[in-house]
């Protein structure tokens, strides 16, 4: 209605046939409302737009400048600019053009004489420059998305900044407990030096009373501050915890092939090092130090010699921690590889223990564990020696320092140059400077692990998310089903030989597809494809005409439903784990899912039927009932696409009779995809595909497959034993 609306407008004002023929297109085709060009030009960046960012007068506003702003709050550096059809060539791509009537073209390639702008489904569409030219105003916008520096210590100081009241704070409270640590020695001065000689009671019960009220302040102050700055910190803490496991579930497949699970925990164990950190007072000590600097001056006015003499203390400090980091950074370097590869060990042993035990060679991995872990442990004996030597060196220099002020004290107070209570009030002073220098050494080793534990964090956290790969996040209605791959080649490495090789093959909605092949022919890497765990390094994929990377990834996986060989059920519920792809879905529905793929009955006969609570990985059923619910899981959401990997290669003859007699149920209405080892599973599929080292290498029905004599039917020939491939089975 509103481009309607528009249409007839633009037409009463200024009628032309030719005007109208070409702008028609144009409008109804390509051009956009505010908010889907937003939408589209946000996602070529990789980002997901929300129009709630953008206040609503803002994407009504007939002023691009009030767009702009509204877009520069959000946190974008925006490039707005007025260009004619002779800048074309030299655009910036991808940018928003203004379109007659308050609409907007998303451009993404300019070409010599042409541009390709997005339509509403995000697809490519070619325009010509005469087409953009009759409703084209001229504007132009881009954005340019903010770069976020990476996560390292930077992010732990900006997650502090943004509890700025708190800070606040902290720094009165801090400031209050160190006046009152500047006060009590000037009490202990004045009773030495003046009450002692005096002999003035109650002058002495005066002053008495003053530090006991300031010393129960000071405990009060001080739990209030320890109040704030641990909530602080477990909210800090809780916030990174959260970041890390999201961060983990965005993360591409990729990242999960390449790394084991034993060093991906490692990494996550890494919280507990920063969080242990972050726990030992770190802020309150930085604004103690930071404190320092005034008693140092009020130190001076007391003697410049007893001053320079704790100075000299501080630089031997430093002196000492910079010299000790270097090795104990290696060492925790060296802890960390060891620790990651034990935890690899003993995550891959338990989980193969049946294996194990199987092959009897408990006392062979015990002696490989004793090894590693006596290597391990020998090298945390060296960082606590390293550790040792710090703080024991620090230990020295603060008992050092003590001697020397008393010494050079003393002769003072003979000289008759300082009195004994501006002697005691000045070592008080020193210890005031001393205690958190010395906790800075013992803090400096907690850094240390603090700065290694965020490097390996940033392993995980500054690693591309798996949704950068997709251009436009784009979610169609519904999917009939339709798949299209387009020369499509893939390789696992960047110089590896190519797993897949210009493949291409087009199945139609509702079809039924067998695809066989020998091992490492590309089979599975094919399903990893589809539902995009793995892109392709050439051709095109797609889904109803819907190019692969255009689509959302979330929403194209909950339309596919996929079955693989060694399917994973979670220590939940049964009906938790058939409905995990949407837990919105009723009992009943689940039921139906269950009986679909004969699952029922035995569901039935647990404990608590579907409430019964699995052990982990379905440890409490065998493997036939683990891939039925597997099945059940993967055609509860009814996906219009559905995708057996090897699906019934591990399961027993009566489970894959059970699957088999109800195939046709489960593949009515559906686009299936069924990768087969087992040529009687796909003997009755709408067409066979044969792969071959990448590549496909016949396909059709088994009837004229059987005919060719091809690989299909040599591998039809090697499962029967029968070389009539027609007849055998």
């Amino acid at each position: 209605m509103i481009a309607n609306k528009v249409l007839k407008s633009d037409i009463a004002e200024n009628y032309s046939p030719a005007c109208f023929l070409l702008s028609f297109p144009v409008r109804l085709l390509f051009a956009m409302s505010t908010v889907r060009s937003l939408y589209l030009l946000f996602s070529q960046h990789g980002i997901q737009f929300n129009e709630t960012d953008i206040p609503k007068s803002a994407l009504t506003s007939a002023s691009t400048e009030s767009l702009c702003k509204a877009i520069r709050k959000m946190g974008y550096r925006v490039i707005s600019e007025h260009c004619n059809l002779l800048d074309m060539p030299q655009m910036t791509c991808p940018a928003m053009l203004e379109m007659k009537g308050e609409q907007w073209l998303v451009v993404v390639q300019v070409l010599a004489e042409q541009v390709m702008v997005l339509n509403e489904h995000g697809v490519p569409e070619q325009m010509d420059f005469d087409t953009l030219s009759q409703c084209w105003t001229g504007n132009v916008i881009r954005i340019q998305p903010v770069q976020e520096s990476g996560f390292g210590f930077r992010w732990l100081f900006s997650a502090f900044l943004r509890h700025r009241a708190v800070i606040t704070q902290l720094f009165i409270a801090t400031l209050i407990l160190q006046c009152f640590a500047l006060v009590t020695p000037f009490f202990f001065q004045v009773i030495v030096d003046k009450i002692l000689v005096h002999q003035n009671i109650d002058t002495l019960i005066i002053l008495t009373g003053g530090m006991v009220v300031i010393a129960c302040f000071d405990v009060i102050l001080a739990l209030l501050r320890n109040y704030i700055f641990y909530h602080t910190i477990t909210r800090i803490d809780a916030s990174l915890g959260s970041k890390v496991f999201r961060k983990l579930m965005s993360l591409p497949f990729s990242y999960f092939a390449h790394s084991s699970v034993g060093q991906t925990l490692s990494r996550v164990r890494e919280l507990e090092n920063i969080s242990e950190f972050l726990n030992d007072s770190t802020v309150t000590m930085i604004i103690d130090l930071a404190f320092t600097l005034v008693l140092i001056a009020v130190m001076y006015l007391y003697s410049p010699v007893l001053t320079l003499i704790v100075l000299l203390s501080i630089a031997l400090y430093v002196l000492l921690l910079s010299l000790n980091v270097p090795a104990f950074f290696k060492n925790l370097d060296r802890q960390f590889g060891l620790g990651a590869r034990n935890n690899s060990f003993m995550v891959e042993n338990i989980s193969g223990i049946e294996t194990l035990k199987s092959l009897g060679v408990e006392k062979n991995v015990s002696q490989y564990w004793d090894n590693f872990f006596a290597e391990f442990i020998q090298t945390v004996f060296r960082g606590k020696m390293i550790q040792a030597r710090g703080v024991q060196g620090v230990e020295l220099i603060s008992k050092l320092t003590t001697i020397f002020v008393l010494y050079f004290g003393a002769n003072l107070v003979i000289g008759g140059s300082l009195t004994i209570g501006q002697l005691i009030a000045f070592s008080m002073l020193t210890n005031n400077i001393m205690m958190p220098v010395i906790r800075l050494a013992h803090l400096w080793q907690g850094l240390q692990k603090a700065r290694v534990a965020v490097m390996r964090l940033a392993e995980i956290l500054n690693s591309p998310d798996e949704t950068d790969a997709s251009a436009v996040a784009f979610r169609p209605e519904a999917l009939d089903g339709r798949i299209e791959l387009k020369n499509i080649g893939f390789s696992y490495l960047p110089d590896g030989p190519r797993t897949l090789d210009n493949i291409s093959l087009t199945i139609a909605p509702g079809e039924v597809v067998g695809i066989v092949g020998r091992s490492g022919s590309g089979k599975s890497t094919l399903v990893r494809l589809l539902h995009k765990l793995y892109q392709p390094d050439s051709g095109q994929i797609l889904y109803d005409g819907h190019e692969l990377n255009l689509l959302d990834t979330a929403w194209l996986r909950q339309q596919i439903g996929i079955v693989l060989q060694d399917n994973v059920l979670f220590a939940t519920t049964v009906k938790n784990n058939i409905a995990m792809a949407d837990p919105s879905l009723s009992l009943p529905q689940v039921i139906e899912a269950a009986k679909m793929v004969g699952a029922h009955e035995f569901i039935m006969q647990l404990p608590q039927g579907y409430d019964t609570v699995l052990d982990e990985r379905g440890g409490n059923l065998s493997g036939g009932q683990r891939q039925r619910i597997a099945i059940a899981r993967a055609l509860a959401t009814n996906p219009r696409i559905l995708i057996f990997d090897e699906a019934t290669s591990a399961l027993d003859s009566q489970s894959e009779r059970i699957i088999q007699d109800r195939m046709k149920d489960i593949c009515k209405g559906r686009t299936v995809i069924m990768i087969a080892h087992r040529l009687s599973t796909i003997r009755e599929a709408d067409r066979i595909v044969t792969f071959e080292q990448g590549r496909i290498a016949e396909q059709g029905t088994h009837e004229e497959l059987c005919l060719l004599n091809g690989i299909y039917a040599q591998l039809h020939q090697q499962q029967t034993g029968s070389r009539l491939c027609l007849t055998g089975g």
